[in-house]
């Protein structure tokens, strides 16, 4: 975000160092945060499949936390209901989307930890990936902020697909692979 408004902080400078939840920038974060962890595993030459089969439980809590923080936040809220378990938000009563997306992620969570290993290196993460993506598959369907396609599909689901097409694909590479070395 600094980057991108540069001009703004260079007559403020002190302004980086706001808490200011305007400033913040995710998707930023995130791919500075994919750079540098992609630089860090190749200077200490970590091998990529075991290592995200090690972070996965980290991101498995993350997906949860997210949830709690987008119920919190009231972001991605739901559609319209009258189910008993809906939610009062932005004065209707809605589908709890926050709340499924916490239990789905506290589900997927649960499963991992009962199968905690796999023979196959990178294949705890890739379940991960493709359970979440899942879960994105159904949840979105319920969803009221998410953005739509001029066709009315929801980005998030198309994301979705995508997501889990590549997580059974590697999977399948992995498989082979393994195979092959034994």
């Amino acid at each position: 975000f600094v980057l991108q408004n540069i001009s703004a902080f260079i007559k403020s400078p002190l302004g980086i160092l706001s808490i200011n939840p305007n400033i913040f920038d995710p998707p930023g974060a995130i791919t500075a945060a994919l750079i540098v962890s992609f630089i860090y595993g190749q200077r200490r030459n970590l091998k990529l499949w075991h290592t995200l089969d090690a972070l996965t439980p980290f991101f498995a809590m993350l997906a949860i936390g997210l949830g709690l923080s987008h119920l919190a936040a009231g972001t991605s809220f739901g559609k319209e209901t009258d189910v008993p378990w809906g939610i009062e938000l932005w004065n209707a009563l809605r589908h709890p989307t926050q709340i499924y997306e916490a239990l789905a992620s506290l589900l997927i969570f649960g499963l991992l930890w009962l199968k905690k290993q796999s023979p196959h290196p990178g294949m705890f993460f890739l379940a991960f990936a493709a359970l979440t993506a899942s879960s994105r598959l159904i949840i979105e369907a319920f969803r009221e902020d998410s953005l739509l396609t001029a066709s009315g599909i929801r980005q998030n689901q198309i994301l979705a697909w995508i997501i889990l097409g590549l997580c059974f694909s590697l999977m399948e590479l992995r498989i082979s692979q393994t195979k092959k070395l034994d």
